[in-house]
C-alpha cells in the first residue's frame, strides 16, 4: 500500500472509529498497529522500514503482532532510537486518541514506556 494510499485509510479508520467494533482483537491490533506506522512514518518511510524489518528479523513478528508482544517494540524502538524512542511513544499514544484509555491499550502503553 502506498504511503498516500495508507494515510488515508488511517484517517479514515480513525475519523469512524466508533464504527468499528473494538471489542473485536483483530480491529485492536490492526489500529493499534496503524497508529505505530503512522507515529513512524511521521518520522520518515526509512524509520518504518528500519523498525518493521527489525521486528521481523529479530522476532518474526509485524506491528500488528505489537499489540500482544509490546516488549518487542519496546527493544526494537529502543535498540534504533535510544533514548528518543520516547518521543514515539508519545506520538503513538496520541494517534490512538480516546482508543488509549481501553484497558488491553493502556496495558500496550505501559509496556512500551517501562
Amino acid at each position: 500500500m502506498s504511503i498516500f494510499a495508507h494515510g488515508l485509510f488511517f484517517n479514515w479508520v480513525f475519523k469512524d472509529k466508533n464504527m468499528v467494533d473494538l471489542s473485536s482483537g483483530v480491529a485492536r491490533k490492526a489500529l493499534v498497529s496503524l497508529a505505530i506506522e503512522k507515529a513512524l512514518l511521521e518520522i520518515g518511510n526509512a524509520a518504518l522500514e528500519e523498525v518493521g524489518n527489525s521486528l521481523y528479523s529479530k522476532y518474526r513478528c509485524y506491528f500488528i503482532d505489537c499489540l500482544e508482544h509490546p516488549e518487542y517494540l519496546k527493544d526494537v524502538l529502543n535498540q534504533i532510537f535510544g533514548l528518543s524512542h520516547d518521543s514515539i511513544i508519545q506520538s503513538i499514544e496520541k494517534n490512538l486518541g480516546d482508543l488509549a484509555h481501553q484497558k488491553p491499550i493502556t496495558e500496550f502503553l505501559v509496556a512500551i514506556s517501562m
